[in-house]
């Protein structure tokens, strides 16, 4: 199931970019992306590139409640400005954060926002 599935949109549902305000541009991901990333900048992060990555992960689920995290993630070299997509040449820093949303379902079966829950900064 996509996520815009998971919340009950339908997967052709555009938003102008503009709309969203997001600082950069973020692409799909998971924590395997991570596999030669360190935030100490001792590996490349080469799987990772240039791209900021999201993704949700489930933490507890059932018919009405659902907890997720949602992880932010992206690799950059000191003193650089981030560069979308380009690769990153050398060692790299991770950066990262994630945050808890707690959702609930309605009666038509959709999931909602309910409250944002713990937030972990250089995750």
């Amino acid at each position: 199931m996509s996520t815009m599935a998971a919340f009950g949109q339908p997967d052709t549902l555009v938003v102008a970019i503009g709309d969203a305000r997001l600082r950069a541009i973020t692409t799909p991901g998971s924590h395997d992306l991570l596999a030669d990333c360190d935030q100490v900048g001792s590996k490349p992060c080469s799987r990772i590139r240039g791209n900021a990555y999201v993704w949700v992960e489930p933490r507890a689920v059932d018919g009405a409640r659902a907890l997720v995290r949602v992880h932010a993630g992206w690799a950059g070299r000191p003193g650089r400005r981030f560069d979308d997509g380009g690769p990153t040449r050398g060692r790299s820093i991770y950066s990262g954060f994630a945050q808890d949303v707690h959702l609930v379902r309605t009666p038509d079966g959709r999931w909602t926002f309910e409250r944002l829950g713990m937030a972990i900064a250089g995750e």
